[in-house]
């Protein structure tokens, strides 16, 4: 007899849990398939193993020191092996192996290969490609009652969702359903071919989706709170607890934490055991797994991940001793992520809907495969508003003589009508807005060049200090306060060697920007002196 067990996250952890394991050798269990997880399970293959239970482990985690004595390992990357494609989720694993044993391609699971390779974030390259793209020709089909009233709540239509709809729709609710309650509920809706039942289930898993959307905001807001109590944006790196905090969504606010303060981010919820447990997500240039993974026994008693994300498990008297590890190991990896932020200039007369859907045939697009980033210079921009429940989302139009292109910013509330005339660069993603059964074309806004507008010219003094966004521009940083300095070069859009003590600063004819105030006036007298081309006042 064939049946799955969906280990509970809360109860059983993130991993093999031999407890589990215990249970399903007593229930006369004769062979154990591990999906997407086995690689940390030394003891637990070992146990069913000693009970005459074989283990075949199918994973994409990374290898511990330890492998597991299976009965046999199917792993994209096992060590001194040369399989050509090394980035599979465990869905693509899982997929891959069924594929094997039938002989046959097994297309009717690759749209279920696909959901998992897209929300695991691996790459969308070489086989991830394949995958990603014919599973969304069969999704855009799909018979399945299951996924058919899924999208549905997710407001989406059959036949037009494409990737980032999988990401962003469809994924986000499969895994509410695992982080706030039991996963077999997702199980059974994919596996469902009653379209009443269907729906029922869809329903119940559209409400996990927003109480999973409120928690996560609300978690946010607090880590948020803590970084500014304490001072943390000095920090390299950030530990962040709370008794209190969902387990279930720790993942998707580390990510965002992470996001925002492009800091290797650790948050932390206290479990029923007593212990700490958490997630922690990465930033590019800096190996997660590496750091944590030697901190495994010592400091933390459970931890399993890759390169940007993991899980871990502490005692509570540990947590200092992994917040100053965690800071002491932050040495990230020299990159040129920076050297271009986009791939070509956008002109606005040449956009069309023809080109766009030129453009996305060497899509879809992810992991290993990204969007074409596009610029717009010396943008024209009109009709600025903030939308989105808590406003901090940005929805304005660019425009030319002759077209215009609405632009969405998510997060981006910062931007004002005050600092607009300084937007010097747009960078864009492209994308199609599908509403009322029409189709419309609007940029996605990945990040902003900003520079001094030519209406500046004859203005030596600029006041910014109502701005909460500092905006990265100016020639040079002047601090009065040598205290603040490690706090500045935290700063999102500002160059450490741009900062530099007022009391130091002997330069000419440059534009500086004062970020704190003067100690006395005969300070402020001396800096004066200085022959500056302008000044923003950011205090």
């Amino acid at each position: 007899m064939l049946y799955f067990f969906i280990p509970n996250r809360f109860d059983d952890g993130y991993g093999p849990s031999l407890e589990r394991y215990q249970e399903l050798v007593s229930n006369g269990t004769k062979l154990i398939i591990t999906v997407d997880n086995g690689v940390t399970g030394i003891e637990e293959v070992n146990y069913a193993k000693k009970c005459g239970v074989d283990t075949i482990v199918t994973d994409h985690h990374i290898f511990q020191d330890e492998i597991p004595d299976a009965y046999a390992i199917v792993h994209c990357n096992y060590p001194n092996q040369d399989y050509p494609f090394d980035d599979y989720c465990g869905a693509g694993v899982a997929y891959t192996i069924c594929r094997a044993l039938m002989t046959d391609n097994m297309s009717e699971l690759l749209d279920l290969a696909m959901i998992g390779t897209i929300g695991d974030m691996v790459k969308v390259s070489g086989e991830g490609h394949i995958i990603v793209k014919q599973g969304l020709e069969i999704l855009n089909n799909t018979q399945r009652p299951g996924l058919r009233a899924l999208i549905k709540n997710a407001g989406l239509e059959l036949g037009s969702i494409d990737a980032s709809d999988v990401g962003f729709a469809i994924c986000p609710r499969i895994n509410a359903v695992g982080r706030l309650a039991d996963a077999n509920l997702a199980v059974n809706l994919l596996l469902c071919d009653d379209e009443e039942e269907a729906e029922k289930l869809a329903s119940i898993v559209e409400k996990l989706n927003d109480k999973r959307k409120q928690l996560t905001q609300e978690i946010f807001e607090i880590c948020e709170k803590q970084i500014q109590q304490y001072g943390w944006q000095s920090k390299k790196t950030l530990v962040l607890y709370d008794h209190n905090f969902h387990e279930g969504v720790l993942g998707l606010v580390t990510n965002k934490i992470a996001e925002k303060y492009h800091k290797p981010t650790i948050i932390l919820t206290e479990a029923d055991n007593g212990e700490l447990k958490g997630s922690g997500r990465s930033v590019v240039g800096f190996n997660l797994f590496n750091a944590l993974i030697k901190l495994k026994g010592t400091v933390l008693t459970k931890f399993g991940g890759h390169e940007f994300a993991c899980g871990l498990s502490l005692k509570k008297d540990s947590l200092v001793k992994l917040r100053d590890c965690f800071e002491s190991s932050f040495q990230p990896v020299a990159t040129s992520e920076l050297v271009k932020m986009y791939d070509d200039e956008l002109n606005l007369n040449d956009l069309t809907l023809d080109t766009y859907r030129q453009m996305v045939k060497v899509g879809p697009f992810g992991t290993d495969n990204p969007e074409p980033v596009f610029s717009i210079t010396n943008p024209h921009i009109s009709k600025l508003i903030k939308i989105g429940q808590n406003k901090n989302h940005i929805k304005m139009c660019v425009s030319n003589f002759s077209n215009e292109l609405d632009l969405i910013g998510f997060d981006r509330s910062y931007l004002d009508t005050n600092i607009l005339p300084y937007v010097h660069m747009i960078m864009v993603t492209l994308g199609i807005n599908k509403w009322n059964n029409k189709a419309k074309l609007q940029g996605i806004i990945s990040d902003f060049i900003f520079a001094a507008p030519p209406s500046l010219t004859s203005v030596r003094i600029v006041d910014l200090r109502n701005e909460n966004y500092i905006m990265g521009f100016a020639d040079r940083y002047l601090l009065f306060d040598k205290n603040s300095i490690e706090i500045a070069n935290n700063i999102d859009n500002i160059s450490s060697d741009k900062i530099i003590l007022a009391t130091d600063y002997m330069q000419n004819n440059e534009s500086v920007v004062f970020l704190d105030t003067p100690t006395s006036k005969e300070q402020f007298d001396r800096v004066l002196n200085n022959d500056f081309n302008k000044i923003y006042l950011r205090f």
